[in-house]
């Protein structure tokens, strides 16, 4: 059956002990009050405020008013306070009206700004990814990179760059940078160190550290240049360890003030002016310009309109001025009253001096040394004579510009030891320190030189107690004592004549001798390595049997002369050999002379004339000493000056040193014109009292100066039209006084330049 609703109406404060249940629902148009309900309070409305409903779920289409919620609201809540203990999820977008800290993951927009750091205090903002700003971004300063580069490496010939500039693992770029900007160069080559440099000299140019942080940046170092408003228009990165790695870096500024071009440049313009404060280069191409290449710098004295002129080492310009003197034997200066053998002879270059060294036959033989200065006129004085051995000696000596010190290598006729002792010039005087013995056995034929490489002595000699085998040792001093190294064989062959040269250019020790064996004049490259020296393998010079055998090193060409006697006929011979490596090659030789037996063959290097200088005896002549000097061209000895006679007589070997400071070559022999004394002579070869040297001439003065003036020179690429009674086609040289000539002047080549007219002479250095 149905149930019919229960109404009740106008009851005020009604009540019942009982439970009222009601099947279809109640309707209340009063009041309903209750200490609580029960249900979900799906229908209930005009709630009061204070009600506090606890329920699964409440909804409410209205506007709800409590202090506290438990459940899920679906409308608007307005409140003091919330607190959720779990998560809060906001479909749709939270608005915050005062917020303290914003922790967000995704996107967060603010209607009023940010702000970081306390008021009038400011913040940071770091973050280890990207920024993406759609609108303007200002800000008071930026201390960042403009750009950076990603470097790697194509083997060891090339950096790639990866990075702006479209640059996508690009080959050893041109850069191009801005002045007051800031760059990083990222090193990821794998063992390329970086540097940025002001000179393009491969891994040797000068560093460039103006605002550059991690200069010579490791493989996984950042570079930083923050390139200086005063940097260059150019510089160069470059690979420390390998030359051919690197390129050129062009700076500019902002303004546009710089034009920056790695390569030619080619302007097409009918009319129009092209103005530059300097130009690089000769300017030999250069056509259709008003001025000629040109130096100006400060005259030291006074300069004529096309005058020569030469820069001084202090960077200014002087006219050439002087005269190339003839050569000149001085006369013989003799050191002993007596008898000699065996002399020695070398330069210490630290006191001046020359010292000699002789067997003294007044004195029991005994090895004795004695200190000359060498003056300007070529006359020697001497200091007191000091022994250094007490027995007879054979003997060589060397000067080791390491320790500064004299080395005397010899044998003991006494004892039969080979031996050393170091001696230490000063003054007029030398004194010495203890010998020390480094065979034990016969030797002969011994020689000594200096390597300043390894900064060691080298010593060789032959064996006589094993056959002539050619031997070798390294010495090293200390102070006024010697030490040596282990024994080597640079030769198992007979030999005899050994003699040592050092070759500064490939920085190795020559010796030449002659290979009985075969029967012929050779040589061996060595190299020291510590106290120890290997040879390479033996090279031919002359087929014949050589005697009297000598070499020295021409460091103006870089090159080895060889000079001995054919044993058949006695004539003097030299040829020119080239160091490669650890083996030297040979050109023809020469005669040096052919028209008398010699003997005592020599040869001395004169760096002040570029002149080999030889000495021989000839036998056929008195058995007077000899002089004859060349040059080296390429691998020949050429313009052979004619002989000039010592007109003294030699017993004895004559052996030869250069005094660089007065520019003459100091030998010594045995005087057989006057009862076997020990003598020193002096000679010099086209001794050159200009100021002009084979480096310092540098152009034609463009006008007339006063000393102090600002003086332009013309230089090679210029046409100098201030000359006269020239030849046109004809090349004309610098004289030594200046004054231009076809012919070389002097001992010293040096090219002025071409004739194209009378007065017009074409500059050049070659």
């Amino acid at each position: 059956m149905s149930q019919t609703k229960a109404q009740l109406v106008g009851g005020v404060g009604l009540s019942t002990a009982n439970s009222l249940t009601v099947h279809n629902g109640l309707a209340v148009t009063g009041v309903v009050t209750a200490t609580s309900f029960s249900g979900n309070g799906a229908g209930l409305i005009g709630l009061a405020n204070t009600a506090f409903i606890n329920a699964e779920q409440v909804t409410v289409i209205g506007l709800v008013t409590a202090t506290t919620f438990d459940g899920d609201v679906v409308g608007n809540i307005t409140g003091v306070a919330a607190t959720f203990t779990g998560n809060v999820t906001v479909g749709g977008t939270l608005t915050y009206d005062d917020v303290t800290n914003v922790d967000s993951i995704g996107v967060v927009t603010a209607r009023s700004g940010i702000q970081f750091g306390l008021a009038g205090v400011g913040g940071s903002v770091s973050g280890t990814g990207n920024a993406n700003f759609v609108g303007i971004v200002t800000a008071t300063s930026l201390d960042a990179s403009i750009a950076f580069w990603t470097l790697g490496a194509s083997g060891t010939d090339h950096y790639t760059f990866t990075g702006p500039g479209d640059l996508s693992g690009d080959t050893d770029p041109d850069l191009q940078l801005i002045r007051g900007q800031k760059y990083i160069f990222k090193n990821r080559s794998g063992g390329h160190p970086f540097r940025i440099q002001s000179t393009p000299n491969g891994s040797a140019g000068t560093e460039y550290n103006d605002g550059v942080t991690n200069n010579d940046a490791g493989n996984g170092t950042d570079l930083i240049f923050d390139v200086p408003f005063d940097a260059p228009s150019i510089l160069y990165y470059q690979c420390t360890s390998h030359g051919n790695m690197g390129g050129p870096i062009y700076v500019g500024s902002s303004s546009g003030d710089d034009v920056n071009v790695g390569a030619a440049v080619t302007i097409y313009a009918s009319t129009g002016i092209v103005s530059a404060t300097s130009y690089y280069g000769d300017g030999s191409t250069l056509s259709g310009i008003d001025a000629s290449p040109s130096f100006s710098g400060i005259a030291s004295g006074s300069l004529t309109n096309g005058q020569t002129v030469i820069v001084t080492t202090d960077g200014k310009l002087m006219a050439i001025t002087g005269n190339a003197a003839s050569d000149a034997l001085h006369s013989v200066q003799a050191y002993t009253t007596g008898s000699v053998k065996q002399q020695a002879i070398t330069y210490d270059t630290n006191s001046n001096k020359v010292v000699v060294f002789y067997r003294d036959d007044d004195n029991g033989e005994r090895g004795t040394a004695r200190v000359g200065t060498v003056a300007a006129d070529g006359t020697i004085t001497y200091g007191s004579a000091v022994v250094f051995a007490q027995d007879p000696v054979y003997l060589s000596a060397c000067f080791d510009t390491n320790s500064n010190k004299v080395v005397v290598a010899y044998y003991d006729e006494v004892t039969g030891q080979g031996k050393a002792v170091v001696g230490t010039v000063s003054g007029t005087s030398i004194s010495f320190g203890s010998e020390t013995a480094y065979k034990t056995d016969g030797l002969n034929y011994i020689d000594c030189v200096f390597d300043s490489n390894s900064n060691k002595v080298v010593i060789v000699w032959a064996n006589t107690s094993n056959s002539n085998v050619g031997e070798s040792v390294v010495a090293t001093v200390s102070g006024s004592s010697i030490s040596f190294g282990s024994i080597e064989t640079f030769s198992s062959n007979n030999v005899s004549y050994s003699r040592l040269a050092f070759d500064s250019n490939s920085n190795k020790v020559v010796v030449g001798y002659n290979n009985n064996t075969d029967t012929a004049g050779v040589a061996r490259v060595g190299t020291v390595s510590g106290t120890s020296i290997s040879w390479g393998s033996e090279s031919t010079w002359e087929g014949q049997t050589t005697e009297d055998n000598d070499i020295t090193f021409d460091s103006t060409n870089n090159k080895i002369v060889v000079t001995a006697k054919w044993s058949s006929n006695g004539y003097a011979i030299a040829a020119v050999g080239t160091v490669s490596g650890t083996s030297i090659s040979f050109g023809s030789g020469v005669n040096i002379q052919e028209t008398n037996y010699t003997s005592r063959n020599q040869c001395v290097y004169d760096s002040n004339a570029n002149r080999v200088v030889f000495f021989y005896r000839k036998s056929n002549a008195s058995s007077h000493v000899h002089i004859k000097y060349g040059q080296v061209s390429g691998t020949t000895i050429t313009n052979l000056s004619s002989e000039f006679d010592t007109n003294n007589a030699s017993t004895y070997h004559t052996f030869g040193v250069f005094d660089p400071d007065q520019n003459k070559v100091i030998f010594t022999y045995r005087n057989g014109s006057d009862s076997n004394k020990g003598v020193l002579q002096a000679v010099q070869i086209g001794y050159n009292n200009s100021n002009l040297t084979a480096t310092n001439f540098i152009g034609i003065s463009n006008a007339a100066y006063s000393n102090g003036d600002t003086a332009t020179v013309q230089i090679p690429g210029a046409v100098d039209d201030a000359q006269s009674g020239l030849v046109g086609g004809n090349i004309y040289y610098v004289q030594p006084n200046g004054t231009l000539a076809t012919t070389v002047g002097g001992a010293t080549t040096v090219v002025a330049g071409r004739a194209v007219s009378a007065t017009k002479l074409l500059i050049s250095f070659a």
